[in-house]
């Protein structure tokens, strides 16, 4: 009677082994199917970032006498220079305080221009003749600076002394302001 339980049991032990194997091989075959046979997608957006770094961001005229002119020149190495960091063109505007206090806010006595000297780029449509420096509002000096290669935008500027400008110190803060082109 031992003899009889046991080739049972081991009789029950095989078959459990075959369907257990059996269904490890379905469950292996269909799972590497459907692996092989599926595709998936990444996905992502990079945001739009419009930079301007200051390269140089201070003029010295030094002394000027009443009537005279000094020019700030890039081929002169004396300008203002903006790197565009960003990740898209960008369209540059400036703007400044009044410089004199005897010339009219916005006047040819205080004028800047975009100078393609000293590795500057001015791209189509900035201003490359000299303009009167806006003063209070800002007016685009730097149309669609590229941000991979030419990125690198230099602003001449020019000053003439009122011939009525008391004497003393003169200073005023240019604001440059860039925007995706």
């Amino acid at each position: 009677m031992e003899k009889s339980n046991t080739t049972w049991v081991a009789g029950l032990l095989v078959v459990a082994i075959l369907v257990s194997a059996m269904a490890t091989m379905t469950i292996v075959t269909k799972s590497t199917g459907f692996l092989t046979d599926q595709e998936g997608t990444t996905d992502a957006t990079v945001t739009e970032t419009a930079v301007i770094v200051m390269v140089q961001d201070a003029i010295d005229f030094g002394s000027i006498s009443v009537g005279d002119t000094l020019e700030a020149l890039a081929d002169k190495g004396v300008m203002f220079k903006l790197q565009n960091m960003g990740n898209v063109n960008v369209n540059i505007t400036v703007q400044s305080d009044a410089l004199w206090t005897k010339a009219p806010a916005t006047s040819n006595k205080y004028m800047f221009k975009c100078s393609t000297s000293d590795s500057g780029n001015c791209p189509t449509d900035s201003v490359i003749i000299w303009a009167n420096m806006p003063i209070g509002s800002p007016t685009t000096a730097i149309t669609d600076l590229d941000w991979v290669t030419d990125d690198i935008g230099n602003i001449d500027i020019k000053i003439t002394a009122p011939v009525d400008e008391p004497a003393g110190g003169k200073d005023a803060t240019v604001t440059f302001t860039a925007s995706a082109a």
